[in-house]
């Protein structure tokens, strides 16, 4: 997995405090999401600490063909989210890298997202800061054949920006921030990143 470690447990245990915790088995992998991010990892390639973690809050994981939603409540079995399943497929599909800004402006709550920008049409993408803290390819298993992630890239089909490699995908859906529309559209009108990445 392309995620740290202390990243990973950070996303499952919000999600599972104030959303729920979503888990899905579709016979080749698992998908994870917490509401506005899906990650789908291949069968066996779960790190044992990350695996220990969701286990930790769910108490199990989804036969094939099955999934939950976790709480504090207790694991509610539920018909699979078909777009979480997806998320692989999606991933693979993204033809666009989409470049990461050093821009960062606060939304709900005090929140911190990052300005993402298409090079080529300079439309801005926000997602929470936390998903370019969290991607990291050191950890990437590479003593077992496992590749580097690539991204963050998106898709003319789906919304929200995707990382992927051999083993998993990470979607992560887009955030919105009205408060600062006029100032993001002007923004919009330049690039921010110049072709070399670096500030424009």
């Amino acid at each position: 997995m392309f995620i740290t470690s202390q990243g990973f447990k950070k996303l499952i245990n919000e999600a599972y405090k104030r959303y729920g915790l979503r888990i899905g088995n579709d016979g080749e992998g698992y998908y994870i999401s917490g509401g506005h991010w899906v990650i789908w990892v291949m069968h066996g390639w779960i790190p044992k600490k990350e695996l220990a973690s969701i286990i930790e809050l769910t108490g199990e994981m989804p036969d094939p063909e099955e999934g939950f939603k976790a709480t504090k409540d207790g694991n509610q079995y539920e018909l699979p989210w078909n777009e979480a399943y997806a998320a692989m497929t999606n991933a693979m599909e993204c033809e666009e890298y989409i470049d990461v800004t050093p821009l960062t402006l606060k939304y709900h709550n005090g929140q911190q997202a990052r300005l993402l920008q298409n090079p080529l049409n300079k439309t801005i993408v926000l997602i929470d800061e936390k998903f370019v803290d969290i991607v990291d390819n050191s950890v990437v298993q590479y003593d077992k054949g496992e590749l580097q992630a690539e991204g963050p890239m998106i898709s003319g089909k789906m919304r929200g920006v995707f990382w992927r490699n051999d083993t998993m995908a990470l979607h992560v859906y887009p955030r919105t921030d009205d408060e600062n529309k006029r100032v993001i559209g002007y923004l919009e009108e330049f690039g921010i990143m110049n072709k070399t990445g670096e500030k424009g």
